[in-house]
């Protein structure tokens, strides 16, 4: 009697549960779903798990969307019906690895959560933007450096000759004292 009235009180408990919503799938395997989706190219699975405002971005873009390599994700934020995923992805973008990190934003949607892609792809452009804007600087930085030591070099080349000539012009100007 007691282990139908453990097995009762058990079966209770999870279906008041699951009707409560209390073990709906969090922010984290949400973004871990869509993800994989993403990484599988079934962008047609990966529509389960964006906001409703979302599909028709992601429809759109599917052939557009980068190849990634891996995608990574860390700590979960919960602030009431919103939630960020920290993500990493390691992409390839024009043939260039190319790794980046956001957050993968989440909202609630009829009790789900759900991918918010507007806003997790603005993140994430501006990130990538933020990072090619940087190398593009440091390259141009590097290439303005060689010029300038370029520069540097060849007036320090020219002014120790200048050095010299001016040196020769000074003996053979000086009369002879001996």
């Amino acid at each position: 009697m007691t282990n139908n009235l453990g097995v009762r009180i058990g079966a209770a408990m999870f279906l008041t549960a699951t009707g409560c919503g209390l073990l709906r799938p969090g922010p984290d395997t949400i973004a871990q779903r869509f993800w994989d989706a993403s990484l599988d190219g079934d962008y047609e699975r990966a529509t389960e798990y964006v906001t409703s405002s979302s599909r028709g971005l992601l429809e759109r873009n599917a052939d557009a969307a980068p190849d990634f390599d891996r995608v990574d994700l860390g700590a979960v934020a919960v602030d009431g019906d919103k939630a960020t995923v920290a993500t990493q992805i390691m992409a390839r973008i024009n043939e260039r690895p190319t790794e980046v990190e956001f957050d993968t934003v989440l909202e609630r949607e009829d009790g789900q959560w759900r991918v918010n892609l507007r806003e997790t792809t603005g993140q994430m452009l501006t990130q990538f933007i933020g990072q090619t804007a940087g190398e593009w600087m440091g390259q141009i930085g590097e290439a303005v450096g060689e010029q300038m030591r370029g520069m540097f070099d060849g007036l320090l080349e020219g002014l120790a000759e200048g050095m010299d000539e001016a040196a020769r012009s000074l003996r053979e100007a000086r009369p002879d004292t001996t």
